[in-house]
């Protein structure tokens, strides 16, 4: 349903950055191993940022990350639309930590999220891999003048540009989706007439996704039976549980007995909000517990297996690489 890969082609042609590049802007510090010189290659392909001049921002691209690196820099306030057809990409905005990963096998998932103020963020990637992406950000103004008539439910729309730093993630529809890709394939800056076209797409893009993520916001407190303040509480306190007995022998009859609801309901309740089981979630936030300790290390390997659940660390390293496109050994020798 769902195909990952190229874009087939985006508006400039193929580059690299190299360190040097990124180094001269006064806006962007980086960390790199220190046997890396001014000339190597982070990154080669096709690249695209682009200030439509209304208050919207494109910057994305498809090309391959050469190694592992790590980019400070700083965001402004507004709203961001991020889509992720390749990659696997860890993040920090302020003191929040987020992660965006797009497999083959899996459905592609968008992230819409609002900066209320301006915020410091860090971009670390683990190794060579293949990037393709597109954000969108919408500036406060934008948002002010345009925002709200881009969604039907203007309350859940006015909560939404209330928050801070609260990623909502979405099912990409397929039409949503060819329109993310028509944008990435636009030729840019040739003619007024093409650079109206990728305006209005954008425009359109920005639009469905806040009405996705509102819409999905909604869906999970409205409820089968209409008990919106129940389920949304039983949510809330079955995550509150997960997160501090994940790394213990926990049952989703045990999880849904604590969130004071039946296991069918609390099974229905996480397909909605996190587009899986219960026990899908409890693996994923042990695996993201693991790679965190991993990566500060605070542990090896084989004790990042039995925090993640595993009894045997070559199953643990399958599912970890399955997971995070990356081995465990790759995350230690960093």
């Amino acid at each position: 349903m769902y195909e990952h890969g190229s874009v087939n082609s985006l508006s400039a042609p193929a580059e690299q950055v190299t360190v040097s590049d990124l180094c001269a802007s006064r806006e962007i510090r980086l960390d790199i191993p220190s046997d890396v010189d001014d000339d190597t290659a982070l990154m080669s392909g096709r690249f695209l940022k682009r200030k439509l001049g209304n208050g919207l921002t494109l910057h994305g691209g498809d090309f391959i990350e050469e190694r592992a690196f790590d980019v400070h820099s700083s965001i402004e306030e507004g709203l961001s639309c991020i889509f992720f057809l390749n990659g696997t990409v860890d993040t920090c905005i302020g003191d929040r930590r987020f992660g965006f990963q797009a497999l083959d096998s899996q459905p592609i998932h968008a992230v819409t999220m609002m900066n209320a103020r301006a915020e410091t963020f860090s971009r670390r990637t683990l190794s060579r891999q293949k990037v393709t992406h597109l954000v969108i950000d919408a500036s406060r103004e934008w948002l002010e003048i345009h925002g709200h008539d881009t969604a039907r439910d203007k309350g859940a729309t006015q909560t939404l540009f209330a928050e801070n730093l609260i990623d909502h993630r979405w099912l990409v529809p397929q039409q949503l989706l060819e329109l993310v890709r028509a944008v990435m394939a636009a030729s840019i800056d040739k003619t007024p007439l093409q650079r109206l076209y990728t305006e209005a797409l954008t425009i359109q893009i920005v639009a469905e996704s806040i009405c996705c993520a509102t819409k999905r916001e909604a869906s999970i407190t409205e409820g089968l039976n209409g008990s919106s303040k129940r389920r949304a509480a039983a949510l809330r306190r079955a995550k509150e549980f997960i997160a501090v007995e994940a790394c213990n022998d926990i049952s989703v009859a045990r999880i849904a007995k604590e969130a004071a609801i039946s296991v069918s309901g609390l099974q229905s309740l996480f397909r909605q909000d996190e587009g899986c089981g219960v026990f899908e979630y409890v693996r994923r936030i042990r695996l993201e517990r693991a790679r965190d300790g991993l990566m500060r290390g605070e542990f090896g390997i084989s004790e990042a297996a039995m925090i993640a659940g595993y009894s045997h660390p070559a199953n643990f390293t399958t599912a970890f690489r399955k997971h995070f496109a990356v081995t465990p050994s790759l995350l230690v020798g960093k």
